[in-house]
């Protein structure tokens, strides 16, 4: 028996072309390598492999691409098939490409939740030998094994830019967000001390919460991320109230982001439109994540089945929104050192 192997892969690229039929595109894995090998068993069953040459392929058996999330809690695989190749040489490349629509990768990107993939991929097609290796085994078609069983990761942000942008009308950003660090807020003013405490109390709640988007699956998992939301904005917008006047002066007025006669009023509607989007975030996280079914103080009774979708918007609004309130507080006290 005799057969031809890709034994390892040095790296591979991913991107996505959009085909002549409608709604259609062509996620194209290209894997690079440095060898191919000849295996062949003998009369006694025994396996050698010498270097190759190259090969023609011409006719895919069975491709797929599998994507899993680094925590290995979801995988996605698709069907895919061999690109046309002829005349590989030695050290060159193989083209797997998957038949896709927009929904089909809204889908996978769903299951991924948002983080770093691994990706390996199976490929078996047929093909023939490089001419000279041909003619030393009097052997024209043979089968040919381009498969990647070893997981190579593919990152969060090259999935975005290389997959998902040029599919959506919308491009995507990756968003830094600022978490509160008990040293860089605890020269305040005595007016936002209980601001700058709130903070650093309530941050860790967050930072739980993100870390648990990342690894969830199923509806209770999410909702208990939505929970520590919850745990973190409980009561925080009617404990700043009693401040707001204070937290505008500082923040805004003394920091001179907002200056002249109606200052004082514009820095006080902007503190107060502050303090209602994390009220509005807190009842966000009351309804989708206290737990999946209540009954208590409610006219109904209703059940919540949230998924990724809910737990990230709750959880990156809420710490984007904490995030800007840190950076202000932040950088008075700088100012005030």
């Amino acid at each position: 028996m005799l057969w031809v192997k890709i034994p390892s892969f040095s790296y591979f690229d991913l991107d996505v072309q959009k085909r002549e039929f409608p709604g259609e595109w062509l996620v194209r894995l290209t894997g690079h390598y440095d060898k191919v090998v000849i295996a062949y068993t003998d009369a006694s069953g025994k396996t050698f492999q010498e270097d190759a040459r190259g090969f023609y392929f011409f006719k895919t058996e069975s491709a797929s691409i599998e994507f899993e999330r680094q925590d290995s809690k979801g995988k996605v695989s698709v069907i895919a098939d061999i690109d046309v190749v002829w005349h590989v040489g030695g050290s060159s490349s193989i083209r797997l490409q998957a038949k896709l629509t927009p929904l089909d990768i809204q889908e996978i990107d769903h299951e991924l939740a948002g983080q770093d993939l691994l990706v390996h991929w199976a490929a078996i097609g047929f093909g023939f030998l490089e001419e000279s290796d041909a003619r030393r085994f009097t052997q024209s078609i043979v089968k040919i094994d381009c498969s990647n069983y070893k997981r190579q990761t593919f990152s969060r942000e090259q999935f975005v830019k290389r997959i998902l942008e040029p599919m959506d009308r919308f491009r995507r950003e990756f968003v830094e967000i600022t978490a509160p660090l008990p040293e860089s807020i605890s020269k305040v003013p005595k007016e936002l001390e209980v601001f700058a405490t709130l903070l650093k109390d309530r941050s860790g709640f967050l930072q739980e919460a993100l870390k648990k988007v990342a690894s969830s699956t199923t509806s209770r998992e999410y909702a208990e991320a939505i929970g520590d939301v919850r745990r973190a904005l409980g009561a925080m917008e009617k404990q700043l109230k009693q401040i707001k006047d204070a937290m505008a002066e500082k923040l805004f007025i003394d920091m001179g982001i907002l200056t002249g006669e109606g200052a004082m009023d514009q820095s006080k509607a902007v503190i107060s439109q502050l303090l209602n989007i994390l009220g509005s975030l807190e009842g966000l996280a009351s309804g989708l994540g206290i737990h999946l079914e209540t009954k208590e103080a409610m006219p109904k009774s209703y059940v919540s089945n949230p998924d990724y979708c809910d737990a990230r918007y709750i959880v990156l609004a809420s710490m984007l929104t904490l995030s800007y309130l840190t950076e202000r507080l932040e950088f008075l006290t700088r100012r005030n050192v």
